[in-house]
C-alpha cells in the first residue's frame, strides 16, 4: 500500500495531506498533516463501508516529517479490531478530519495472510462504501452530467474494483447466466453491475430496455441483478434474433445478417430455465416493436443500446427519449468500438451536437444522462434526425 498517496491535494477544498505507510489486519500506519485547517492534529478515522471501526490522532513524532514544516508530530499508528483477522479480505477507508477526507483515492484492502483459506460461508458483497471517494468534488449535476458519479464508476473499475466486483456473489450469479451468450467486454458488465446496484435505485420508477440482444446474455445478466436490486423492474430485450438488418456501407463496417448465430426458441428455453420472468424477449425490427413496448412500459430508467450500426442506434436512442425518466441513463455499448463508427456518429451528431448531452462516462463505454433541460434543438419527430 506504499503507493497510496493522497491525490487531488492541489484543490483548495483539500484540508489534509498524508500517506499510508503500511496496512495489516492489526493496524494502519502512516502520517497526516493539516494544511488548511486550524486544528493542529488530524483525527484519523477508519471505515468499513459506512461503519466506523477505528480512530486515532495523528500526533506521534517522526523525524522525517520535520521537512513538511511544523513540529513533526503528525504520524499515527491506528490499531484495528480483532475481527479483521478472520481470514477474509476487507475494504477500508482511511479518512482525516470532520470532513472525512480520504487519504487514498480508493478503499484499501486488508487481505488474509498467505496460506489462509478465509471463510467461504461469508462471501463479500460490494457495498456503497467501497466506491472511490473523489475528494473535493461535489456530487451533483454539472452541465447535465454527474461527473463525480461517472468517476466513481470509471476510476473505480480501473483502480481496484474489477476484482471486488468479479468476486461479488451477485455478479457471479448474473455472469453465470450470461456465459457464452454475449460479446460484451467484462469492464462493461462491471459498469452495468455498478449502475444497477448503486445508481438506478436513486431514480424514479421505470423499466430497462435493451436494443440488440444477440443470444440474450446481457438481458439475462441485467435480469438477474434487477431481481435483487430493482424488484418489479422489467427488462425488454429487442432484437431480430436473426442477425443484423441492412446496414449503411458509407459508415458501417458490419453487414446484413451479422450475429445470426442465434435462436429465439433456444433463448426462451434458457430464460425459463433461469426463472427470469422479468425478462421479455421481443423479436422484430425495432421500428415494428419498440413503440408498443414503450407504450406498455410507460417509463424507462436505463436504455442499453447495443446494436452497432447507424440506423439502429439512431432509432433506438430517438424512440426511447420521450419515455426516459429524468436523469435516466443511456448506455451505448458500441460507440467507442473500432468497427462501429456508425454508432459513434449518432453519439457525436445527435446525442451531443443536436441534443446537447455530455457524456458522464467514456470508459468503459459511453454513458449519458437524460436531462431534458440540457437539450438544445430537437426534431419534431423523435425517430428522425435533425
Amino acid at each position: 500500500m506504499s503507493d497510496q498517496k493522497v491525490q487531488y491535494n492541489d484543490l483548495k477544498q483539500v484540508s489534509y495531506t498524508g500517506y499510508i505507510d503500511s496496512v495489516s489486519a492489526e493496524c494502519i500506519v502512516g502520517w497526516c498533516k493539516p494544511i488548511r485547517s486550524s486544528t493542529p492534529r488530524a483525527v484519523i478515522e477508519v471505515y468499513e463501508g459506512e461503519t466506523l471501526i477505528a480512530s486515532t490522532f495523528a500526533d506521534q513524532f517522526r523525524q522525517d516529517l520535520l521537512i513538511l514544516g511544523g513540529d513533526g508530530f503528525h504520524a499515527f499508528h491506528c490499531p484495528l479490531p480483532d475481527r479483521l483477522s478472520d481470514g477474509v479480505a476487507h475494504l477500508l477507508r482511511v479518512c482525516a478530519g470532520p470532513e472525512r477526507q480520504p487519504l487514498t483515492p480508493l478503499p484499501i484492502e486488508v487481505s488474509p495472510p498467505e496460506g489462509t483459506q478465509g471463510n467461504a460461508d461469508t462471501p463479500r458483497r460490494l457495498e456503497a462504501g467501497d466506491l472511490p471517494v473523489i475528494a473535493a468534488m461535489p456530487n451533483a449535476l454539472r452541465r447535465g452530467r454527474n461527473v463525480y458519479e461517472g468517476y466513481q464508476r470509471s476510476i473505480g473499475i480501473t483502480r481496484g474494483l474489477r476484482k471486488r466486483i468479479a468476486e461479488d456473489p451477485d455478479y457471479i450469479e448474473a455472469a453465470r447466466m450470461m456465459a457464452n451468450r454475449s460479446v460484451i467486454a467484462p469492464d462493461r458488465t462491471h459498469n452495468l453491475f455498478l449502475l444497477l446496484k448503486f445508481y438506478l435505485p436513486k431514480l424514479p420508477p421505470g423499466h430497462i430496455i435493451e436494443f440488440g440482444s444477440y443470444r440474450g446474455g446481457s438481458a439475462f445478466f441485467m435480469g438477474s441483478l434487477t431481481k435483487k436490486f430493482l424488484p418489479g423492474t422489467m427488462i425488454y430485450s429487442l432484437d431480430t434474433f436473426e442477425g443484423m438488418p441492412p446496414t449503411d456501407k458509407t459508415v458501417d463496417a458490419h453487414n446484413p445478417a451479422d450475429f445470426n448465430t442465434t435462436s429465439l426458441a433456444e433463448i426462451e428455453r434458457a430464460r425459463a430455465e433461469y426463472s427470469l420472468d422479468n425478462v421479455k424477449l421481443v423479436q422484430g425490427l425495432f421500428s415494428d416493436t419498440a413503440p408498443a413496448v414503450l407504450r406498455s412500459a410507460k417509463a424507462i430508467r436505463l436504455a442499453h443500446i447495443d446494436c452497432d450500426i447507424y440506423d439502429s442506434v439512431l432509432y433506438a436512442y430517438s424512440v426511447v427519449k420521450p419515455y426516459m425518466v429524468p436523469k435516466g441513463y443511456f448506455v451505448f455499448d458500441d460507440s467507442t468500438e473500432a468497427d462501429c463508427m456508425g454508432a459513434t456518429e449518432v453519439v457525436e451528431d445527435i446525442v451531443i451536437r443536436r441534443d446537447g448531452l455530455l457524456s458522464e462516462q467514456i470508459f468503459p463505454h459511453h454513458v449519458f444522462r437524460w436531462i431534458p433541460m440540457a437539450t438544445t434543438t430537437a426534431s419534431a419527430d423523435p425517430t428522425v434526425a435533425a
